[in-house]
């Protein structure tokens, strides 16, 4: 409040540039395999909510993929979430999934977030990941998704029909 009595508010800048994108593993993948999520990746089209437009579960512009390594459709700053089903075969006491961001274009990889799991028994179990990422190069900067410690018989779950292990990729505001 000013000497004048007036009053001046502060006007926030709220971003209408939002880009979602869903994507899941449309079959099982990794079974008895440490490394990249390369396969069965597609984009979300039967979840309950999918652009008319486009048939997917999508605002704005599109994830590309390609893989496994994911490529943004512009530069900004990210929310990725990642969850995964797991069958874990017996005595697979000791596994991780790990969310990778590259800088170059895929020479070199720095790890955004890690999950752990294992059992001594045969069970299902899920994995969420979640990460804030600073893209500002579409070109050079993408993610991608690793497995570790998968034994025999060990395999993440997939299914075309609905999402058991999937990722979300949220553009939350202009790259920093």
């Amino acid at each position: 409040v000013a000497s004048t009595g007036i009053v001046t508010a502060s006007k926030e800048v709220i971003n209408t540039d939002y880009t979602i994108s869903q994507w899941r593993l449309s079959n099982n993948t990794n079974n008895s395999t440490n490394g990249v999520i390369a396969s069965n990746w597609e984009a979300v089209d039967t979840d309950g909510w999918q652009n008319t437009s486009t048939g997917v579960a999508r605002i704005g512009s599109a994830m590309q993929q390609s893989s496994g390594l994911f490529t943004f459709p512009k530069t900004g700053v990210y929310q990725i979430t990642f969850f995964c089903t797991i069958d874990v075969a017996a005595n697979n006491t000791d596994l991780e999934i790990y969310m990778q961001i590259t800088p170059d274009n895929g020479s070199n990889y720095s790890n955004v977030a890690r999950g752990d799991g294992g059992s001594s028994a045969n069970i299902q179990q899920q994995i969420f990941l979640q990460g804030l990422v600073n893209i500002t190069n579409t070109t050079n900067d993408k993610v991608r998704f690793e497995t570790n410690g998968f034994n025999s018989g060990t395999y993440i779950y997939g299914n075309s029909d609905m999402t058991y292990s999937g990722v979300t990729f949220e553009r939350k505001g202009p790259s920093q």
